[in-house]
């Protein structure tokens, strides 16, 4: 459904800005396009329709694209606080049985 909304969205307005950050303009046929991309790559690696992928970043457009990739595979998105410590941190990615961790270089750390 989420996929659906974006597929529908970038076909109506692909040029209009959908994401704004900071000095980062992302149209919907971007996000549409990256979307796929980054969904191939994780397919590619073996995530499928049912896993659980932690998704460790702040506020930021590469959450937004993890989020929609993981809703085109079918995927479970965990979205994890970056300001959760080590520990907080293992406890979910145990719990849930996470098979992949998308994050950035900073939190990578403590993953």
């Amino acid at each position: 459904m989420l996929t659906e909304m974006l597929n529908k969205t970038a076909a109506k307005f692909p040029n209009k800005n959908a994401i704004v950050y900071a000095e980062t303009r992302i149209t919907y046929q971007e996000i549409q396009t990256q979307t796929i991309s980054l969904s191939q790559g994780l397919k590619s690696i073996g995530i499928k329709q049912g896993d659980s992928v932690a998704i460790i970043l702040p506020n930021c457009p590469e959450f937004v694209l993890s989020f929609f990739a993981l809703a085109h595979l079918k995927s479970i998105a965990l979205p994890l606080n970056p300001l959760f410590k080590k520990e907080e941190i293992n406890y979910c990615l145990i719990d849930s049985q996470v098979k992949a961790i998308i994050t950035d270089a900073k939190r990578a750390k403590i993953c």
